[in-house]
């Protein structure tokens, strides 16, 4: 397991469990001081195990209120999984940018194959977040 995801992990009190599941990965609420638990299908590839643990994790953190709502509502599903998927992109990137690549020179489209993103542009916004923005002689930082 990625030391990144074990963080996470550690971070939000889940413990990682794979079973034989027909989805790819939810969370299960426990009771008392038991870890909430993060199921993964124990039949995925290795290479989609940290995406999911990702999304999971976005949903974790970002659906408390909803999470009622989520099988019955379709606009309170369609939030929650781009919230979730917005999460997952978003530590993607970090680590991406953390092993020393440059953001503003990757093709995001690319990066977003590589990944097994579907959505190009929140892979593109989210890079984005990563240029130095350049100094001109219209803003305060130039000016000496």
């Amino acid at each position: 397991m990625d030391k990144r995801l074990r963080l996470l992990l550690d971070k939000y009190h889940l413990q990682l469990v794979y079973l034989p599941i027909e989805g790819k990965g939810y969370i299960v609420p426990t009771k008392g001081n038991i870890p909430d638990q993060l199921i993964v299908n124990s039949n995925l590839p290795d290479s989609e195990v940290p995406k999911v643990v990702l999304h999971e994790i976005g949903h974790y953190i970002h659906d408390d209120a909803t999470v009622n709502n989520y099988l019955h509502d379709y606009c309170v599903r369609i939030k929650s999984e781009s919230t979730a998927n917005q999460f997952m992109i978003r530590e993607l990137i970090k680590e991406y940018v953390d092993y020393g690549f440059d953001a503003e020179r990757v093709n995001y489209i690319n990066l977003a194959q590589n990944l097994g993103i579907k959505n190009y542009q929140d892979v593109e916004i989210e890079l984005s977040k990563y240029f130095i923005k350049e100094k001109s002689p219209d803003t305060e930082d130039f000016k000496s």
